[in-house]
């Protein structure tokens, strides 16, 4: 079986970086490809067609949601999860709205990516259970 092939998109190097180590880990995924900001992200998506893209809210100059929506302008088959401190339901909605199937908060990514990543490349979605939570019914 091909490993899940992955491009990983944020802007904060260290956090970049243990992320990679975390999905490294995980013999049935491959990352592929890394960026620091949301261009960097579209044209690694576009060249190395990756499974799934993991994707920060703040990347600059282009921030997480828009990139989402031009890599799945481009990609629709691509499966978008953020990757992000960011609780507020405004934030996930927007993700969402933008084409992610996946949210999952930082602080959760130990126990939480490996399965996000798996269910959002088999066509499915994945929201943190604390952001589930959050959520209201008809989201």
């Amino acid at each position: 079986m091909e490993p899940i092939r992955i491009v990983l998109a944020k802007h904060h190097p260290i956090i970049r970086s243990n992320l990679r180590l975390l999905l490294e880990r995980e013999p049935a995924f491959r990352v592929i490809g890394e960026a620091a900001d949301g261009r960097e992200a579209v044209a690694l998506a576009e060249y190395r067609r990756p499974d799934v893209v993991l994707l920060g809210v703040q990347l600059p100059p282009l921030n997480g949601i828009a990139t989402a929506r031009e890599i799945l302008s481009k990609r629709r088959e691509c499966g978008i999860v953020f990757v992000t401190v960011l609780t507020d339901q405004e934030y996930v909605s927007e993700a969402l709205k933008a084409g992610a199937r996946g949210y999952v908060l930082e602080d959760d990514a130990p126990v939480d990516l490996f399965q996000a990543v798996r269910v959002v490349a088999g066509g499915g979605s994945f929201l943190s259970p604390a952001i589930s939570e959050k959520m209201p019914a008809n989201t």
